[in-house]
Formats: C-alpha cells, sequence, structure tokens
C-alpha cells in the first residue's frame, strides 16, 4: 500500500563485485526492530520486513520508512540490516535511519545498538454518564378552610409541599484506559547462505564443527542469555560415515552445547533426523530450538549455531553456488510469564 502523504523515507544504494569485478549475487534485507511501524493516526501498518536483490551488475536499492518519521508508532528505534552474499559471508547489524539524511550508501553506514523506539501510549475512552433520576411528584392540594363568620367563604386552604426530588441517577462507570500501543512479539531472523563449496568431511573422533576452508557453517544472530532460538537447516548430503548435530558455540567460538540434547554432552550417534543411514532409517527433519545460556553470546552480541560432526568420514556436505549450505535463525526472545 502506498504511504501517507508526506512520510520521511531513506533510500540506501550499494553496488557489490568480486576483486576481478565481476558482479556479486545477494540480497539485502530490513527488518524494524521492533518488528513493524505502525501510522500512528489510523492504526495501519507502514513498514514491516524489506528485502530487496542485487541486479545483474551487482547493484542494489531499497527505501524504507525513516525511524524518525512523523506521525509513526514507535518512532525512533533501529532496523536489523543483513547483506546476505551466495558466494560470501553474511553481514547483519542494526542501523539508524534518519530523515535528515533521505539517501545513504550501505557501506558508509554505522552500526548502532538495537533500539525498539518510544510508543505512543492511546487513553481508553471515558464512559458515558448514568442518566438523572426521575422528578418528584407534586404534593396533593390542601383542603379547604371552613366558611368565615359574616358567611364569606373561608381562606384556600394552603398549598400542600411538592413532593421530595427523585434520586439523582448513578454515574457511569469510566471506561477503562486504552492499552499501550506495542509492536506485538519482536522476532528477529537471520537467513544464511553459504557456498564456499562442498565439505569432504574426514574422519573425527571428536565432535567437530564442519568448516569449507576458512568458513564456519554457521550462523549468528543478536541473542540474550534466556533467548529462545530456532534453527532450521536445509542443506544436502551424501554418504553414510558420519554422525551430525546442530550446536550452539560458546563465546570463544568452541562447542557449549547440542541441538540432540540440549546439553553438554552429544547423542552417540548424533541427532536422530541427521542418522547417516537415510536409507533405512529416514530422518524426519524440522525446525529445532535452543535457549541462549550463560557464556553463549559473544562479544558483538551474537549466539552463534553451527553444524558439527563426529564419525568415520566418507560423506559430504554440499555447500556450493550449485547447492547452498542453508540455515534460517529466528529469535523469538524469552518465554513469556505463564
Amino acid at each position: 500500500m502506498p504511504l501517507p502523504d508526506g512520510m520521511a523515507t531513506v533510500t540506501l544504494t550499494g553496488t557489490y563485485t568480486h576483486p576481478d569485478g565481476t558482479p556479486m549475487v545477494g540480497h539485502v534485507r530490513l527488518v524494524p526492530t521492533a518488528g513493524q511501524l505502525v501510522h500512528a493516526d489510523s492504526g495501519t501498518t507502514v513498514q514491516g520486513p524489506v528485502r530487496a536483490d542485487f541486479d545483474n551488475t551487482g547493484h542494489v536499492t531499497v527505501t524504507v520508512v525513516a525511524n524518525d518519521a512523523d506521525g509513526i508508532n514507535p518512532s525512533g528505534g533501529t532496523y536489523q540490516l543483513t547483506l546476505s552474499f551466495y558466494d560470501a559471508d553474511t553481514v547483519s547489524f542494526p542501523v539508524r535511519l534518519l530523515k535528515a539524511t533521505p539517501t545513504q550508501k550501505i557501506a558508509e553506514l554505522t552500526p548502532v545498538t538495537a533500539d525498539n523506539g518510544n510508543y505512543l501510549i492511546v487513553q481508553g475512552p471515558a464512559g458515558p454518564a448514568g442518566p438523572a433520576g426521575p422528578k418528584g411528584d407534586t404534593g396533593a392540594t390542601g383542603a379547604q378552610g371552613p366558611a368565615g363568620a359574616d358567611g364569606a367563604p373561608g381562606a384556600a386552604g394552603a398549598k400542600g409541599d411538592t413532593g421530595p426530588q427523585g434520586p439523582k441517577g448513578d454515574q457511569g462507570d469510566v471506561g477503562p484506559q486504552g492499552p499501550a500501543g506495542t509492536s506485538g512479539t519482536l522476532i528477529r531472523t537471520n537467513d544464511v547462505r553459504l557456498t564456499p563449496g562442498d565439505v569432504p568431511l574426514a574422519a573425527s573422533g571428536s565432535w567437530t564443527v564442519v568448516t569449507s576452508g576458512s568458513t564456519t557453517l554457521a550462523g549468528s544472530i543478536t541473542a540474550a542469555v534466556g533467548d529462545r532460538i530456532q534453527a532450521a537447516p536445509s542443506f544436502m548430503r551424501n554418504g553414510s560415515g558420519s554422525f551430525l548435530d546442530l550446536v550452539i558455540l560458546n563465546a570463544a567460538g568452541s562447542i557449549s552445547r547440542y541441538f540432540g540434547t540440549d546439553s553438554a554432552n552429544p547423542l552417540s550417534e548424533g541427532h536422530p533426523s541427521y542418522y547417516p543411514q537415510a536409507a533405512s532409517f529416514p530422518g524426519v527433519p524440522g525446525t529445532m530450538q535452543i535457549t541462549v545460556g550463560a557464556g553463549e553470546v559473544d562479544e558483538t552480541g551474537n549466539a552463534t549455531i553451527a553444524l558439527a560432526y563426529q564419525g568415520a568420514g566418507n560423506e559430504t556436505i554440499y555447500a556450493s553456488p550449485t547447492y547452498p549450505w542453508y540455515l534460517l535463525l529466528t529469535n523469538l526472545g524469552p518465554e513469556p510469564p505463564a
């Protein structure tokens, strides 16, 4: 839908090429740290996640609502910018895009601290006043006085008192205060596509993180201790000599815990869905989840999920331009209170 008239935007541009001048393949993705930006007057969403692919020259252009645009809720805040390349490592960091600089180069952006912004609190309507009480009845007319001594008619009796006024109706209850504006559950994601080259696994008696040259088959996402991280890997493999599992690394880059057990001790034959004899024991892979623990957030504020293996080798993990290694990470945040 079109943006409201006068809504301030920022346009980002970039061109990405290999050292030999050939264009890189990939895309840029911007996600409001608050999840979405809402037009404060109408309540309609004006900005959610947006993605733009590189063109055939390696150039990309993407336009989003400025973080300090007038009339948005929340105001302020940041975007999580992710550059995903099909033949290079993914880069992701928070940025603040201000209306004072409506055109910026991605390469010149400076990472900032992620910020959800400030929300406008909307008051609930007051309840209507209760109806007025009914008016009291008029008192009865007094009796006529006795006749005078000279035969003149007696004076009229005094008028009866007016009946009491009916009680005033109760005032209606005050309506409840409207809830403060929220962005809903804040969910971060990072989609990683790695193509450094296929990995023939060598024999390993201990669990080892899979690497292709200097590239670790892993993905990172901004997280804090207590956050729930979901991982959805997708890749090709062949052979039957190694056991596999996803792992969460510690701040030093070593294996901390295994998804198969949610502990520092792995299953003896790896995660069941990755069992190597697929013809006899087909697995049912799916999204897996782990909660970030102490020591599992690095100095940049990221938690890292990697693929690890153990066994006799005789197996290949594919991570090539034809068959990329893919991992989608989702940070659901901490478990909400019951």
